[in-house]
């Protein structure tokens, strides 16, 4: 083993495999039988074996701390990886043009609970926030949410520079991934914060106010204050790979105290008699957004069910405040 460099996965595309080892960069090959047994993403520590200035072959892909998934199907789906050995997930979403989808927001950070990994929220685009007029105080009541679970909240411009020096703050010294849907600018953010990069953007459709993919695979890149920030496809949906409806409730960190106080061990927080999570939804307790949202989610993962046992799902109507 002497022979093999370790080195960070700085990219992967269906092409090659870019390796930092800290004294160069190298483009690597997959090993034969790696090509096909053990993938490797943005984030592997990996060994590698140079075999020219430049170039080598990757040899074996070392264990993750963590990982960011995303799947499509069953809960018993282990779902695609999107970046390896983060320490912390940006969650960005955007004042304009469409209104953020926050229950896309709670899927990441869901899946940043399930992976112990820290969170915060990016609300990009703020330079547009004047223009939004009445939209932007249920905008302003939705982030005051986010913010009561203890999450910071950045409002910034990656056109400005608005809120960049607290960006890079968090940023500092840590492996970071930003994600969210298609359009929020998340490549553009990057290129503010790393401007030799000059990666490729694109722009939000103006009739669906979607983005167009522009970054198709994670990269990541290295800090100059120290810390690496990847950046990965945006998507229209984020499904929660491996996780079970009965499990969904104890990453909603709002929820767990009146979870233990639920009438059923295996309460869904839907339609079950004795259900503190719902009374606390009606006496304010915890937020309907978050509460909503988690219905969406809870819906979407009893479709896409492995099988278990659990009792008859139907949406519940929103708690009335008391």
């Amino acid at each position: 083993m002497s022979e093999f460099l370790e080195g960070l996965v700085i990219r992967r595309s269906a092409s090659e495999v870019r390796v930092d080892t800290g004294a160069a960069v190298l483009s690597c090959v997959l090993r034969g039988k790696m090509r096909r047994t053990i993938p490797c993403v943005a984030g592997d520590r990996v060994l590698v074996a140079p075999t020219g200035p430049g170039t080598g072959v990757l040899e074996d892909v070392l264990p993750r701390r963590t990982e960011l998934r995303r799947g499509k199907g069953s809960a018993g789906e282990e779902g695609l990886v999107l970046a390896a050995n983060l320490d912390l997930v940006g969650v960005m979403i955007a004042f304009h043009p469409a209104p953020p989808r926050w229950a896309l927001a709670d899927r990441l950070l869901v899946e940043a609970s399930r992976q112990g990994l820290d969170a915060f929220v990016l609300v990009n685009k703020a330079d547009l926030a004047p223009a939004l007029g009445p939209q932007r105080n249920a905008l302003d009541e939705a982030l005051q949410v986010y913010r009561g679970l203890g999450l910071r909240v950045i409002p910034c411009s990656a056109v400005t520079g608005e809120g960049l020096s607290d960006v890079e703050e968090v940023l500092r010294g840590r492996i970071t991934v930003l994600s969210g849907h298609s359009g929020v600018g998340k490549t553009t953010l990057v290129n503010r914060i790393l401007p030799d990069l000059d990666l490729a953007v694109g722009d939000v459709n103006p009739t669906t106010g979607k983005g167009r993919h522009t970054t198709t695979f994670a990269a990541i890149y290295r800090l100059p204050q120290g810390g690496w920030i990847a950046d990965t496809p945006g998507f229209r949906e984020f499904a929660l790979a491996g996780l079970s409806p009965q499990d969904l409730g104890r990453h909603y960190g709002d929820f767990l105290d009146a979870i233990s106080r639920c009438r059923f061990r295996d309460c869904l927080h839907s339609i079950e008699p004795g259900c503190a999570v719902k009374a606390a939804v009606g006496s304010g307790g915890i937020s309907k957004l978050r509460y909503q949202n988690y219905l969406q989610i809870l819906e979407g993962l009893v479709e896409k069910g492995d099988g278990k046992p659990f009792r008859k799902f139907r949406k519940a109507a929103p708690p009335t405040a008391s």
